[in-house]
């Protein structure tokens, strides 16, 4: 191997290793509060699709989870390359919160839906999640693997 691919290969380890200690260290923050809503939320379960005290209290410690609009705008592309543009709907907002929101207050974040429905069940006839019904159809695996390495490479070349 040649001395620049060293030398590039040994910064971006260290970039990563700095990257990953951040990560980690905002994990280890969160994690008390984590551990006590999955026990409070399992001691005190609610039907699926009712789960009204449930979204009380994540609205009381959660921030709402937002799409940065600068990082949307460039990986637009990268989700239309990945799932086909007839495939990539942006909609409204919605007042969604849940532990990614705590990532995004350290950097731009972008949450999207996958789907995982059955090709052949129509949007409004599939199940939602959390619910007996509820299928996912596997095949979507793919799908989503193909997307997360599209949006990474995509932007670590715009950097």
């Amino acid at each position: 191997m040649n001395k620049p691919i060293i030398l590039f290969l040994a910064i971006f380890s260290i970039g990563l290793y700095a990257q990953n200690q951040k990560t980690l260290k905002l994990i280890d923050d969160i994690e008390p509060q984590m551990i006590e809503w999955r026990r409070h939320f399992h001691e005190n379960p609610e039907l699926s699709n009712r789960e009204f005290k449930t979204a009380e209290k994540i609205a009381e410690g959660l921030p709402i989870t937002f799409n940065d609009p600068k990082l949307t705008e460039q990986m637009l592309p990268s989700l239309q390359k990945s799932a086909g543009l007839e495939n990539v709907k942006l909609v409204n907002a919605v007042t969604g919160a849940e532990d990614f929101s705590f990532f995004q207050k350290e950097v731009p974040g972008l949450y999207f839906f996958l789907g995982g429905k059955p090709m052949d069940v129509k949007p409004e006839d599939a199940s939602d999640h959390h619910t007996p019904d509820f299928f996912i159809d596997e095949s979507g695996m793919k799908l989503g693997v193909k997307t997360f390495v599209n949006l990474t490479l995509d932007y670590l070349n715009k950097k």
